[in-house]
């Protein structure tokens, strides 16, 4: 299986989950929740973190994944556009 076509069943999966409102809520507090993390997270060449410092459930998901040939990650949250900004799908960063 390669990076696009995993992350590709994830967000499948995701976008699963996230047709149940009160899931796609629990899913957005997940996704809004940092922690503390270690260099190692912070210098790994696929895991996001937030300035170096955080680390984020999309962050490694992202990292688990990897990146495209571009270097890019591959899942994103997609948010409405009020000012509710709620979650309301995952898709590809690139397609």
């Amino acid at each position: 299986m390669t990076n696009a076509e995993l992350a590709d069943e994830i967000i499948r999966r995701l976008n699963v989950l996230a047709q149940d409102p009160a899931l796609r809520e629990d899913i957005q507090r997940l996704l809004e929740t940092r922690i503390p993390c270690s260099e190692a997270a912070a210098r790994h060449p696929t895991i996001q973190t937030t300035g170096g410092l955080l680390l984020g459930f999309l962050g490694l998901l992202n990292g688990l994944v990897g990146t495209d040939p571009d270097g890019q990650a591959y899942i994103a949250g997609s948010y409405s556009a009020d000012a509710r900004e709620e979650l309301v799908y995952f898709q590809r960063y690139h397609v």
